[in-house]
């Protein structure tokens, strides 16, 4: 079944949304493609709500694949969709991430007696940094008594060559 397709024009780009509709294996899947943006926001929600309330016990899965943006309207609404047990299943790092928050903010407020993790001092890290950065330096401070790798005969001031005496030397 395939939903009407809906079209506006808007400065001499023309934007649509489209909706179809398939069943697989006892699942409803609803396919949007184009930009869920203000204007199609109310088109998907009429949809979702005939389509939920026609069968309110079956499995729906919106596919978000297609779809190349969502406004802030848009991801309210897909937040209500996800909350009345829609599934939600998208591709693309924007589309996914926003996903991923919307799923991460409903069991956030399912469980609302959890209590997040404090954030905690950082000491211990830091601690263990400056152990390995500065540990070989005062060790190396502490070892007094090393043997010398000079000969004994090495001049013990600073000695200026020019690059040919250098090169000479070496």
């Amino acid at each position: 079944m395939v939903i009407p397709m809906h079209l506006q024009t808007a400065s001499r780009a023309a934007f649509m949304l489209r909706i179809t509709t398939e069943k697989k294996r006892g699942k409803t899947f609803l396919t949007v493609e184009g930009r869920l943006a203000e204007p199609w926001v109310a088109a998907l929600e009429q949809c979702w709500r005939e389509f939920h309330a026609a069968s309110p016990r079956e499995k729906f899965h919106v596919n978000l694949c297609a779809v190349s943006f969502i406004d802030p309207a848009g991801k309210a609404l897909l937040m209500e969709i996800h909350r009345q047990g829609g599934q939600l299943v998208a591709e693309g790092c924007l589309n996914q991430a926003i996903v991923h928050e919307i799923v991460a903010r409903e069991k956030q407020d399912a469980s609302p007696g959890a209590k997040q993790r404090p954030k905690r001092s950082h000491i211990i890290f830091y601690t263990a940094l400056f152990s390995l950065v500065l540990g070989p330096t005062v060790a190396h401070a502490q070892g007094g008594n090393r043997p010398s790798t000079l000969p004994g005969n090495a001049p013990t001031e600073v000695l200026r060559l020019t690059l040919d005496q250098a090169v000479g030397l070496a």
